[in-house]
């Protein structure tokens, strides 16, 4: 079976998968990777077969526990014949003795010098430590044989909607999914909404934007609107009716009525 997808089909592949409504199934895999001098753990969902399948590497947000969502989520790319993996950054859910939780870490630097300190602190580690946990994932994830290694893809919802951007950014992927990143802290961040402008600018691939509750209007998000013809590469996603929570379990259950890819 080939499972090699040019670079359009795995991006248009991708955003079709996002928007499906996803139901709770079973079998995936706990793994642990090195990032650096820390193990860090990862639940993992696999195809039937050897492969080798596309793969999306999925980023979680600020939480510590994503097991519900990952849970709905694995099954429906596995069934379309995608690898699914959703790595746990240091100091969270499967990860959280590896380092500490970056929300603590925030809260010290807010306690310390005020909500410009926590703006920053949160856009540091976004960028290097947590960041640097997204690369070594990913590095892992194209070690195995059953990766089409040229066929990852990166997605993530609220902190990891950041890291979807700096990975579209900054990393080798084949297309990224960014639902709801920044959406809590664009209006009160503007080391935040530099990094995002930034990281869609640079964009090396296509990027599909959900936008955030606070943004159900149609159009993109804010740093999409801001980046298209100045150079990178990021794809408008537009909804074109109203976005609405899945039972109410947030950003990564949002379902896409109907959405056009402009490129």
């Amino acid at each position: 079976m080939n499972t090699r997808l040019p670079k359009r089909k795995c991006r248009a592949s991708l955003v079709s998968l996002f928007a499906l409504c996803p139901t709770l199934l079973s079998g995936a895999e706990i793994v642990s990777f090195p990032s650096g001098q820390l193990t860090l753990k990862g639940i993992l969902y696999k195809p039937d077969g050897d492969g080798p399948f596309p793969a999306v590497l999925f980023n979680h947000g600020s939480g510590q526990d994503y097991g519900r969502q990952i849970e709905a989520l694995g099954p429906v790319f596995t069934s379309r014949g995608w690898v699914f993996f959703a790595p746990y950054r240091r100091g969270q859910g499967l990860s959280a003795s590896a380092g500490p939780y970056i929300v603590d870490q925030m809260n010290a630097a807010e306690k310390a010098g005020g909500t410009q300190a926590r703006s920053t602190t949160m856009v540091r580690l976004l960028e290097t430590d947590h960041f640097e946990d997204q690369m070594a994932t990913l590095v892992w994830l194209r070690k195995n044989p059953f990766v089409a290694g040229k066929h990852v893809a990166v997605a993530g919802n609220s902190f990891g909607g950041i890291q979807a951007m700096l990975g579209a950014e900054r990393g080798s992927y084949c297309a990224a999914v960014n639902s709801a990143g920044a959406a809590q802290t664009w209006e009160s961040s503007p080391d935040v909404q530099s990094l995002m402008l930034r990281s869609a600018r640079n964009s090396k691939v296509p990027v599909f934007f959900f936008p955030g509750r606070k943004r159900l209007e149609p159009g993109p998000q804010p740093h999409a609107r801001g980046c298209h013809g100045e150079g990178g590469n990021s794809t408008r996603g537009r909804n074109l009716s109203r976005l609405r929570d899945h039972q109410g379990r947030g950003s990564q259950f949002r379902l896409l009525r109907l959405v056009r890819l402009e490129p």
